[in-house]
């Protein structure tokens, strides 16, 4: 943090391929002067300390679910939730921070440790359009902000109330380097099946690789539509 460009999907995507790696780090501030209280201030208004993966969760893992109300009962649970969550993703800004504060709409699982949390999951409510604002969607007139999915079904599904329907989306999902490999991620997917059942479907979106695709599967979800052109940042 602190430099023009963090790079999150260079280090994420491109150098998580050679473990190997010489890296070297830049310690003179660039935008700040050295030991400055104002910079100490920012970042820890804005969570700008990611997890940076050193500790490793022990113990059995226990999924539970909360909402944005823990930030003033408990704050301590949703802001490690954020940091794993933007220690791990390559496009997570202070917007997120506070979409997770009070966004309508939001909703979130962790996977806790013993000592820490080695998952969390983030996932948004989608549809539920009327019936005129699904048939403006599916004819192009109309692209309401939010509902990536709900739109994608209506526009390119050719069913004109596709949007009607009332799903969740995940919008993020990640779980510690140490604790990979060992199904955490398909128990926060199936946590958050267990919340949907009085809607009409759980979605995700994602830069496809085949490596996503099948954990994805893993997880019970089906292909139902891959678009024809690079996302600028998750490819």
């Amino acid at each position: 943090q602190g430099y023009e460009g963090t790079g999150r999907g260079f280090l994420l995507k491109f150098c998580a391929r050679f473990p190997h790696l010489h890296r070297f780090e830049l310690q003179q501030p660039i935008r700040w002067a050295q030991g400055c209280p104002l910079e100490k201030m920012v970042s820890e208004a804005l969570v700008f300390d990611d997890e940076n993966f050193t500790h490793t969760p022990q113990g059995n893992i226990v999924i539970s679910a909360f909402e944005q109300t823990l930030w003033r009962s408990e704050p301590e649970t949703p802001l490690k939730v954020y940091q794993l969550l933007s220690g791990a993703h390559y496009r997570t800004s202070p917007l997120d921070l506070r979409r997770m504060m009070d966004a309508p709409g939001q909703h979130f699982l962790q996977a806790a440790g013993e000592n820490a949390i080695a998952g969390a999951l983030w996932v948004v409510d989608e549809g539920g359009l009327s019936q005129q604002l699904s048939q403006a969607v599916w004819a192009g007139f109309r692209r309401p902000r939010g509902n990536l999915v709900a739109q994608s079904l209506a526009a390119h599904g050719s069913n004109p109330l596709a949007a009607t329907l009332r799903g969740r989306r995940v919008s993020r999902i990640a779980v510690h380097p140490a604790r990979q490999r060992e199904g955490t991620g398909q128990q926060l997917i199936a946590g958050a099946l267990q919340y949907t059942q009085d809607l009409d479907y759980l979605s995700v979106s994602f830069g496809y690789t085949g490596e996503l695709w099948r954990f994805w599967q893993r997880c019970g979800f089906v292909l139902v539509r891959m678009g024809n052109h690079r996302e600028a940042s998750s490819g």
